[in-house]
């Protein structure tokens, strides 16, 4: 059975819509930590928006592993992925992804995007357009029929 992979293209424009989204959940969830904070917003300090970057560093990962997770896991593909008409199946067996593969996949997408995004640039070269984190966890995205 022949499968068509998707593009490079079309993965790229579903990563950057995905991840405006999850942008958007972290910066609000940051709001209300900050809102509720003892943080005395008149006298920030230097150190202070280190912690805060660095929280919403760490805020942000989390709602990427969460949301990749929840989405890939239940229904193979994010709100991304649905407008650009593409899933992610397992490679091998042509099926859909469990939860476990789908965490597997969304930790990948961080090990991807570590230094300079070369884990997802693979897709360029793959014969299959896969990147560092679809080896990672044996998939393949593909065309919605």
């Amino acid at each position: 059975m022949k499968i068509d992979c998707a593009s490079f293209s079309r993965r790229l424009f579903a990563y950057i819509f995905d991840n405006i989204l999850a942008f958007s959940i972290t910066f609000m969830l940051s709001g209300f930590a900050v809102n509720y904070s003892s943080l005395d917003l008149q006298q920030v300090r230097i150190l202070d928006l280190l912690y805060i970057a660095i929280y919403t560093w760490l805020l942000h990962n989390i709602v990427c592993l969460g949301y990749f997770t929840l989405t890939i896991g239940g229904w193979g593909l994010t709100v991304g992925k649905l407008i650009m008409g593409i899933k992610v199946i397992r490679k091998e067996k042509i099926s859909e992804i469990s939860y476990l593969i789908a965490f597997i996949r969304a930790f990948g997408y961080l090990v991807s995007s570590i230094i300079f995004y070369l884990g997802f640039l693979w897709a360029l070269v793959d014969r299959n357009h896969q990147t560092l984190h679809d080896k990672f966890a044996s998939t393949v995205v593909v065309e919605i029929e």
